[in-house]
């Protein structure tokens, strides 16, 4: 099932600047010298509120831009273009030029963006056209003391002016904060849809493109499965969350926002159902939020030799223990209790804030379970993890990526790109289950060809043999070689009984070569993939300022619509000397 990531909002916003700039030299505030007989008067550009279209759909189309500008010498040109993903056939720029003697007008645009799609090149499908992502706008005033630029080149410009394309958005993290709770009443009836807004409330901007929870099926009353999806849409083949009879299970969630600012929950089973979202962070089309720089998963936490006691809390440094930067705003975090004493749950969140009503794990006595936290760090760069537990448990965190500002004013590395969730593969279709110390290699894609960094996925492990875990790595082969399956990293994303079904969100570094590997560590399972984004890399304003962002554009006959760029996977391979 193919789906379009394309279904974004069209809407508009304003930003209001100020320059000064003298001889080519621009700084808000900035006071021109004198001017001597020699030399010509210095200008002194002014930028009205620039409006534009700040999103747009992978089709293509034009992008009005509008702002007017002044200067105390005549301005005889002005141009704007749209820095991102730099892809064959995408160079979204205009121009307007002036007669003479003109100091003061009213600009008005329209940017060209080229439909996404590729081209078969020899080694696979190329990107042609505007890819999904972030365009960063820059704008070039041009009179007698030569050509000024702001905005993504040239000097900043108050705020950023971005264009999303594909629902492209940066990441703004919060503490943990309850949006749904159907206990109250509003049991979800079986196989019914619950709506819910999201953006515009509980401190998520209307424009919010993307959202991240935790959600957790409640005493089910039949085995069934969840699936989270963009409001507007019918339901895609593909499931976040499985769950038996009376049991209670979370999973983290990353959805693209829908029609109305709302996403929809899908019951997939016959009975009842409770479910629970507490939010942790949204997307917003813009680069004024973080973004994301994943690696391969590294241990930063093992309680199994001094243990959590009952309501207790542990503390995490995620610069110390993960040497991610201390500007870090949050870390993608799995986090794993194991052989608990008691039923509880988990719930991480910025340390030296109080305790928030939210969870991030539920367990029962004895289970050995995993889920995604995307978590906010707190002073310190740490994060506190407290078990509501009445006896003792032992907590196990790996981590896979953090997001730091960006700030450089410009489309950066690190945005997602967000879509209708979609199944990407299953081994069920060819009964090819996942054996015990092998490695699902080469599914992925050319990170150097695609500008794509992580996937992010959701993974169920289905029909298992034997207790076991799961762990998806980074493929650790050089740049443009086939996968290998080294790498293998002291982590895992999945823990799992004989016969569970049971998923996890997984943030997935791509290896150097381009491609994700999945590990079984004993007996064999089933491992479905379902992708709801992906992260991008190689694909900032700089990258894209180059000749190849001004190519021109494929001939129609050698394009093809867009296509997804992911690779599907090679038989496992067996590897000795793994445990």
């Amino acid at each position: 099932m193919t789906r379009d990531i394309s279904r974004g909002r069209r809407l508009r916003r304003s930003t209001a600047v100020a320059l000064s700039a003298v001889t080519g030299i621009a700084a808000a505030g900035l006071v021109a010298p004198v001017a001597s007989a020699a030399t010509p008067q210095a200008d002194a550009i002014t930028i009205g509120d620039v409006s534009f279209q700040s999103q747009l759909t992978p089709a293509g189309g034009t992008a009005p831009v509008s702002f007017p500008v002044s200067d105390a010498i005549a301005i005889s040109k002005v141009t704007v273009t749209a820095h991102g993903p730099g892809a064959q056939g995408c160079a979204p720029t205009a121009s307007a030029t002036f007669p003479d003697g003109t100091l003061s007008t009213a600009v008005s645009l329209n940017l060209p963006f080229a439909a996404a799609a590729a081209t078969q090149g020899p080694s696979g499908a190329v990107p042609t056209g505007c890819q999904p992502g972030l365009y960063a706008l820059e704008i070039a005033v041009t009179d007698a003391n030569g050509t000024h630029s702001y905005g993504a080149a040239g000097t900043p410009l108050a705020k950023p002016l971005d264009i999303s394309v594909g629902s492209a958005g940066t990441y703004v993290s919060m503490a943990p904060q309850r949006l749904l709770d159907t206990r109250n009443g509003t049991t979800l009836r079986g196989r019914g849809v619950t709506t819910l807004k999201v953006a515009g409330t509980a401190g998520i901007p209307a424009n919010a493109v993307a959202v991240v929870m935790n959600v957790t099926a409640v005493d089910a009353a039949d085995t069934g499965f969840v699936t989270v999806y963009p409001a507007g849409q019918s339901a895609p083949i593909t499931s976040n969350l499985n769950h038996t009879v009376g049991q209670t299970i979370p999973n983290a969630v990353t959805v693209q926002v829908g029609a109305g600012g709302a996403v929809q929950m899908l019951n997939g089973s016959d009975g009842n159902l409770d479910l629970i979202a507490d939010v942790t962070g949204y997307y917003v089309p813009d680069t004024t939020g973080a973004v994301y720089t994943g690696f391969t998963p590294k241990r930063v936490l093992d309680t199994r030799a001094t243990h959590v006691p009952a309501r207790g809390t542990v503390t995490v440094n995620l610069c110390s223990q993960a040497r991610i930067p201390y500007d870090a705003t949050a870390a993608a975090l799995n986090v794993t209790v194991t052989d608990p004493k008691g039923v509880g749950f988990l719930t991480v969140y910025p340390h030296g804030q109080a305790l928030p009503n939210a969870s991030s794990l539920n367990f029962a006595t004895g289970q050995t379970i995993s889920n995604m936290a995307v978590a906010q760090l707190g002073s310190g760069c740490m994060v506190d993890i407290f078990s509501s537990a009445f006896a003792p448990v032992d907590i196990v965190v790996d981590a896979a990526g953090y997001f730091v500002p960006d700030t450089s004013g410009q489309t950066t590395d690190g945005v997602l790109v967000t879509g209708a969730p979609e199944r990407q593969y299953d081994t069920r279709v060819d009964n090819r289950p996942l054996a015990g110390g092998t490695s699902l290699l080469g599914w992925g894609m050319k990170p150097s060809t695609w500008g794509i960094g992580s996937l992010l996925l959701n993974v169920t492990v289905t029909n298992p043999t034997m207790d076991s875990y799961v762990t998806v790595y980074p493929d650790g082969a050089p740049a443009d070689s086939a996968p290998t399956g080294v790498g293998l990293p002291d982590a895992s994303n999945l823990n799992f009984t004989k016969g569970q079904t049971i998923p996890n969100m997984v943030n997935a570094t791509v290896g150097a070569n381009g491609y994700v590997d999945t590990f079984n560590h004993v007996g064999s399972t089933d491992v479905v993939i379902d992708m709801f984004g992906y992260y991008t890399t190689g694909v900032g304003a700089k990258a894209a300022a180059t000749a190849k962002s001004a190519a021109p554009a494929p001939s129609a006959a050698g394009s093809t619509p867009l296509v997804n760029p992911l690779r599907r996977p090679i038989a496992p391979a067996k590897f000795a000397d793994r445990p």
